[in-house]
């Protein structure tokens, strides 16, 4: 949704913790449109969901063509690179 030359990049790091495992949930999936994730408390996933739960297990490629331009417009205030 960023128009470039806007760049976000984080430093790979192996023994990263993602934040989510820290704070004691799991990711159990990504919607098809490959734009949310989504997690649940460790208590609460018992046999519920499809192990293991990684970002490599749960991936869905992006695919921001099948969404359609309904609802609120972006609006990133002072960030605002006009994209639509």
């Amino acid at each position: 949704m960023f128009k470039p030359p806007i760049e976000f990049i984080v430093k790979y790091e192996a023994k990263k913790a993602w934040l989510g495992s820290s704070k004691g949930y799991k990711l159990v999936g990504c919607n098809f449109l490959g734009a949310n994730a989504f997690f649940v408390r460790q208590d609460l996933v018992k046999e519920k969901f499809q192990e293991p739960f990684t970002a490599e297990n749960h991936y869905e490629p992006p695919r921001y063509y099948l969404q359609r331009k309904i609802g609120h417009p972006r609006d990133f205030g002072a960030f605002d690179t006009g994209c639509s």
